[in-house]
């Protein structure tokens, strides 16, 4: 199977208006998806989820900054030309539940290890 995806998400020439609202709309869409990601982090595991916190304030500033261009650009009667391909990369599960499980490790549990291992190997 194919391992990496190039997808085209939007390519068209759209009015100034047009452009605001195909724009706005995705980047509400990821907005409202690490929204509910890190409100049921909170509700499941009692603390917020990091990557949801850190997207979350840059979402809403390429939003701010989409209303601004395209306002401008609607003012003047302009017309924007829009090309957004996605990049789809498929790893193996096991390769993401490595990593997932090494990030997740804590410095305690770490040394945790390493003194039981140590405990083994006097037992030995």
């Amino acid at each position: 199977m194919k391992k990496k995806h190039n997808l085209i998400l939007i390519d068209g020439h759209f009015t100034a208006a047009e452009a605001k609202e195909v724009l706005v709309n995705v980047f509400t869409c990821k907005i409202q998806f690490h929204q509910s990601k890190n409100f049921s982090s909170k509700e499941r595991f009692g603390k917020e989820d990091e990557t949801a916190l850190k997207r979350l304030p840059e979402l809403k500033s390429t939003l701010e900054k989409i209303r601004k261009l395209f306002s401008a650009a609607d003012a003047n009667n302009e017309t924007a030309t829009i090309k957004s391909e996605v990049s789809i990369v498929i790893l193996k599960q096991q390769q993401q539940n490595i990593k997932k499980k090494n990030a997740s490790v804590t410095a305690n549990e770490k040394e945790s290890v390493a003194g039981k291992q140590g405990e083994k190997i006097k037992k030995d």
